[in-house]
């Protein structure tokens, strides 16, 4: 009995040895923590997309969604540390943020020939773009609300568009014969059944029940602080938009539209939009715009009015 005992406290000792250790290591990953803890830089090639006047037409628009490449890490924020977004101190023993950079790259939209599965001629319609989103991912709402769940910034630079009176025709035909390419298919009976109503007392206890469970939800909305789940600001440098009266030769894709065939030009700067939406469901959005012009650049406009 007495060996018994012995063993028996000797094991407990080895526990609690064990438990104070581990609660140690656990104190010094705190505060030793390094500011990333996990890294990823993933690069992907992003799928192209052909859409053909019809199935036998060798005439297409081409969608290429460039590259994409997503990068992200985490960082511990002290409570010695302050967030450059609030003023409100980090609480005991800090939080987890998680960081993310998406760059989608050479996105473009161009109308092509094809020829045995590959392109013979591309005409860039919306000249190749970079998007880039960095978003910051607040891991530990329960404990720190003052700032967003989720924070979204980014943009791109300047989206170029050049379009003809070719390219708009092969739009056209894309929209209206690619779509209705599809076989006849035929429509089977539909059956209807009757619907019966129930009594005025199901009525009475079924909208009783909705009562109840909107105050319920009421009861637990007011339990729960309105939390900013997303803030975000996205902003565009500036949008060219170039129209031309004319059609090009395929053997001159690649050359520049003449000036005698503008249309017209339209030009777009500075464009924000900013906002915020709260757990409660509640938003609010602010859209900046700074400069906006269209300009007609017919020959002979310049004895009327053209912006």
């Amino acid at each position: 009995m007495e060996a018994y005992q012995e063993a028996a406290e000797l094991m407990l000792n080895k526990f609690q040895a064990l438990s104070d250790a581990a609660v140690q290591q656990v104190h010094e990953a705190v505060d030793n923590s390094l500011q990333t803890r996990l890294s990823l830089n993933i690069v992907a090639q992003a799928p192209v997309i052909y859409m053909p006047q019809h199935s036998l037409s060798n005439e297409s628009l081409m969608i290429d969604f460039g590259r994409i490449t997503l990068s992200n890490y985490f960082e511990f924020v002290n409570p010695s540390k302050v967030l450059p977004d609030t003023t409100i101190p980090v609480p005991d023993p800090g939080i987890m943020l998680e960081h993310m950079v998406v760059k989608l790259e050479n996105l473009r939209l161009s109308r092509v020939v094809l020829k045995d599965s590959s392109v013979q001629a591309e005409k860039h319609v919306l000249l190749p773009i970079n998007v880039e989103l960095k978003t910051r991912r607040n891991l530990n709402p329960n404990i720190y609300s003052a700032i967003p769940i989720l924070l979204v910034n980014g943009g791109l630079n300047e989206i170029n568009i050049s379009f003809s009176q070719g390219d708009y025709r092969v739009l056209q035909e894309v929209l209206f014969d690619n779509f209705n390419d599809t076989p006849s298919s035929t429509k089977g009976s539909v059956k209807t059944t009757p619907v019966t109503t129930g009594s005025s007392a199901k009525s009475t206890n079924k909208k009783n029940k909705t009562q109840q469970k909107v105050e319920e939800k009421n009861t637990t909305e007011n339990d729960n602080p309105v939390k900013i789940a997303v803030s975000f600001d996205l902003g565009m440098k500036s949008v060219i938009l170039n129209l031309y009266t004319c059609d090009q030769p395929i053997a001159e894709w690649h050359n520049d539209f003449p000036e005698d065939k503008r249309l017209a030009t339209f030009n777009l700067k500075q464009f924000n939009v900013s906002g915020q939406m709260a757990s409660d469901s509640s938003s609010q959005f602010i859209a900046k715009l700074n400069d906006i012009k269209l300009q007609d650049s017919r020959p002979g406009s310049n004895r009327q009015i053209t912006k």
